[in-house]
């Protein structure tokens, strides 16, 4: 309870004995304590529960974890979508799938942006629920709108990513491309670490690349491969060849050939062979 300096550890400096309810913590016992004195320095704080005595734990567990998933906390974002997805991969509770999706659902509704990005994956996929486009696009959008407006800038390109990438893969080029293009803007205006935004760029200009192809739009389609294979590999003239760098730069190349010889510039196509 004390420290050797006189000072009051946090537990009871902040009168945390006070709190364990609503903060959802399980006192365990580990070592041996003098109980009497505990609770004269912090009144009220419950029993502790012997954390040697597997039985009795699993079973203060098991309790403490239903009172989490209980209708008195449906108010924490938060917590909703941690009890959802313990419903959903079974952790310490039966899988529920229909529970799971409530609880992801409610905490999306609150401006759970994990939960907003688990529900578009899950509809995407048909995981609890029928696949779903619009749902997917909706989730996404949300996710991104909620990092948009609280100014994360790298959560909001992955939001983006995902929105672009489903878009493409289900035919809604309309969308990807706008999702896609904000994606390369807030990148080069907002990613300060250089190792994200390249990362950021190089993925979101694949997906353009593959929106294009799917557009029919080759010559684009090409502009976007040169410029991923640009930020991956730098002066493509001079480009490294070894083990780790072969098999995208092979890929390039021969995608490139292809793409000037239905152009009919030859002299290109031999360049890229």
């Amino acid at each position: 309870m004390e420290r050797e300096d006189g000072m009051q550890e946090y537990l009871t400096r902040t009168r945390l004995s006070e709190k364990m309810d609503h903060l959802g913590i399980l006192p365990i016992e580990m070592q041996p304590t003098n109980r009497y004195a505990l609770r004269n320095k912090s009144p009220g704080i419950p029993d502790c529960v012997d954390g040697h005595n597997n039985t009795r734990l699993n079973g203060a567990l098991e309790k403490h974890l239903q009172g989490i998933a209980s209708p008195e906390n449906n108010q924490d974002a938060r917590h909703l979508y941690l009890i959802g997805m313990a419903y959903l991969n079974g952790v310490d509770v039966e899988v529920d799938m229909d529970r799971a999706v409530a609880l992801l659902q409610n905490s999306a509704s609150l401006h759970c942006p994990d939960a907003m990005e688990q529900l578009a994956f899950m509809y995407a996929n048909g995981v609890g629920v029928d696949i779903d486009a619009g749902q997917t696009i909706h989730w996404y959008e949300q996710a991104a709108d909620y990092h948009r407006s609280h100014g994360d800038f790298f959560s909001l390109c992955s939001s983006l990513l995902d929105l672009g990438e489903f878009c493409v893969a289900s035919g809604h080029l309309n969308k990807a491309k706008a999702a896609l293009d904000e994606m390369e803007q807030v990148a080069t205006e907002h990613l300060t670490n250089e190792k994200e935004q390249k990362t950021a760029l190089t993925m979101c200009y694949e997906q353009l690349a593959l929106l294009h192809d799917a557009a029919g739009n080759v010559d684009d389609m090409q502009d976007y491969n040169i410029r991923k294979a640009e930020l991956l590999f730098g002066d493509l003239t001079n480009a490294q060849w070894n083990a780790e760098t072969f098999p995208e730069l092979y890929t390039f190349f021969f995608l490139s050939a292809a793409y000037y010889r239905e152009k009919n510039n030859a002299d290109k196509a031999l360049e890229a062979y």
